[in-house]
């Protein structure tokens, strides 16, 4: 998967959930968290470092950089969380 598949499903995920509220930033944190575990592997397998890959998605999201940070702790976490089937057949493309 490309960056421009990832940035729009992250893209994806941001809008369907979240608000400009305290509780919509909040929940759009939790799904660029669930993104990043969720695409994991993807985000690895892309050109570029994985940090850098993070960086490229999350601008093209129309988010800022420093949602990179986030994608990456997601990316990380990937390792030791199991994802809800439901949640996996949501969100995987």
């Amino acid at each position: 998967m490309d960056q421009q598949s990832l940035a729009y499903l992250l893209e994806r995920m941001c809008d369907e959930r979240t608000r400009e509220t305290t509780p919509g930033r909040a929940q759009k944190k939790t799904m660029v968290h669930l993104f990043g575990i969720l695409f994991a592997k993807e985000i690895e397998e892309c050109d570029g470092t994985p940090t850098r890959t993070a960086r490229e998605v999350a601008l093209k999201a129309g988010l800022s950089a420093g949602h990179a940070t986030e994608i990456n702790n997601g990316r990380l976490l990937a390792e030791y969380v199991t994802v809800d089937e439901r949640s996996i057949l949501k969100w995987r493309a």
